[in-house]
């Protein structure tokens, strides 16, 4: 889409032609980048569920400072097409890095499986699950850049200060999170594989405790050290105005942001696939987007209109994936999994 449509979605949404010529032509080199995303993502969950964090942590590191050197020398000359392939190339460092790793690993022969271990396990299960965390992440993602879009009906600057708080700092302190929510659901499938319910229970709520925790934490940093960090993302005095400006809000943002990354994946360590996706679709999909455009534009609120509304989805969403993790649910043979 992003090769063939070019800039005539963002034009039709109401974007400047020029910053949506602009923005497209960033999109399609991004769009190289997404496979190999996925190739990551589906190594580092593999060796995670082994409790192997450390080579997708290092790996992850490496390509920082690979990204670090690469816009460094990408950007002076080409700009936001130059960080874009500055991301492409980090990719795919990383995704080579994790496919090599997995391959070559002599203690990982036993658990890649021949053919006839693949028939055993099917994969009916895989794709079940796979689906519906897939398109559980596609909702929330489509969500993020449907608000950008929105953004860039505003100006310049709301798009570029939405972009730096959203993919830039929430993501970056959403890692926390997301390695909560590895830790929690890798440790409560395998209580509830063992038959330890309590243990599982256990598990999944110190998980979202200490993701409160870090989130509340990072939230409230960033907020008292706004003008900080603000700078530290960004050198237009436009942008670092607005940004730190709107700090409180992205600060806020990063709390039920967190909380529901670790309910969801909690709910699928138990056996709960498609409801998580349901549940995060009416708030991203139904109530986000309108809010943001009668915040923005109806009522004037410009940029924090669009971080309110996306604030409110991630609420409801998240409130409602901590309801159903804490209902009763029952195995088939009739055994309680984790709940409260």
């Amino acid at each position: 889409m992003a090769w063939s449509l070019g800039a005539r979605p963002l034009i039709a949404f109401g974007v400047a032609p020029d910053l949506a010529r602009s923005g497209a032509g960033v999109a399609a080199v991004l769009a190289l980048s997404i496979p190999l995303h996925l190739a990551f993502m589906a190594s580092t969950n593999f060796l995670e569920a082994l409790q192997r964090p450390a080579p997708g942590a290092i790996a992850m590191w490496a390509a920082n400072g690979v990204n670090v050197a690469l816009n460094l020398a990408f950007v002076p000359r080409w700009g936001a097409i130059g960080s874009a392939w500055a991301t492409v190339l980090s990719r795919l460092f990383l995704a080579a890095a994790m496919i090599g790793f997995i391959l070559g690993a002599p203690s990982l022969r036993s658990h890649l499986g021949t053919g006839a271990a693949r028939r055993e396990t099917g994969y009916a299960a895989l794709l079940a699950i796979g689906a519906a965390a897939a398109a559980s992440a596609m909702v929330e993602a489509g969500a993020f850049a449907t608000m950008g879009v929105i953004a860039g009906r505003i100006d310049a600057t709301s798009v570029g200060t939405f972009s730096v708080a959203t993919s830039g700092l929430v993501t970056l302190v959403y890692l926390l999170a997301q390695g909560l929510a590895t830790a929690g659901a890798v440790l409560a499938s395998e209580a509830i594989g063992a038959g330890a319910w309590q243990e599982a229970r256990r598990a999944g709520w110190l998980a979202l405790a200490l993701t409160l925790l870090a989130m509340t934490s990072c939230g409230m940093g960033c907020a008292f050290f706004a003008n900080p960090i603000a700078r530290a993302f960004s050198s237009d005095p436009a942008i670092i105005a607005a940004f730190a400006a709107n700090m409180g809000l992205v600060g806020l943002l990063m709390v039920p942001d967190g909380v529901q990354g670790v309910a969801d994946a909690l709910l699928r360590a138990r056996g709960e696939n498609w409801l998580p996706t349901l549940v995060r679709l009416a708030p991203f999909v139904f109530v986000a987007p309108p809010l943001a455009i009668h915040l923005s534009e109806h009522q004037g609120r410009g940029l924090s209109g669009v971080l309110a509304a996306l604030l409110v989805a991630s609420s409801l969403a998240c409130g409602a994936l901590l309801a159903r993790l804490g209902m009763r649910r029952e195995l088939r043979a009739g055994v309680p999994l984790a709940t409260t």
